[in-house]
């Protein structure tokens, strides 16, 4: 259910606004996509109240074989029915990728897509997660679960 993604200075807005989330204690896996879980969660002002209709996910995409991972890390607002996007972090650790495929680590402001740099085709997860959090300026409560823990199917 994807809407139209904000506008890059709503997404920068929306990303300046301090915001607490608390992950859930578990990922959830991806029944159609083996491999994948995520983790999604709505996110709340200083005061502690709600912030309607933001919500944040983490996804992890583990190769089952070869142990190459995406990171897809996303701000979302849910308005009328669909998600917008107005943050999204992509980390993709597979070699070979060029700048000019589509799967090139990159990250999205709204409508704005810029192309990372290669050296974040070796971030680790704890980095991708810090980076994120910092650029739309999110606080988690408790760190994520160790996906290390979890039984990959």
């Amino acid at each position: 259910m994807a809407g139209v993604d904000a506008s890059e200075a709503e997404a920068r807005a929306l990303m300046a606004l301090r915001k607490w989330g608390d992950p859930c204690s578990s990922w959830r896996q991806d029944r159609a996509y083996p491999g994948t879980v995520s983790n999604a969660f709505g996110v709340v002002d200083e005061q502690g109240t709600a912030i309607p209709g933001l919500v944040v996910e983490f996804e992890v995409y583990r190769a089952p074989r070869t142990r190459q991972e995406r990171y897809t890390f996303t701000l979302r607002r849910f308005e009328m029915g669909s998600l917008a996007r107005i943050y999204q972090q992509e980390v993709n650790t597979r070699p070979g990728l060029r700048e000019s495929d589509h799967a090139w680590s990159h990250e999205h402001i709204g409508t704005l897509r810029v192309s990372a740099d290669l050296v974040w085709s070796s971030l680790s997860f704890d980095v991708a997660v810090q980076r994120f959090c910092r650029q739309c300026n999110l606080t988690l409560e408790r760190p994520l679960e160790e996906i290390d823990a979890l039984e990959l199917r």
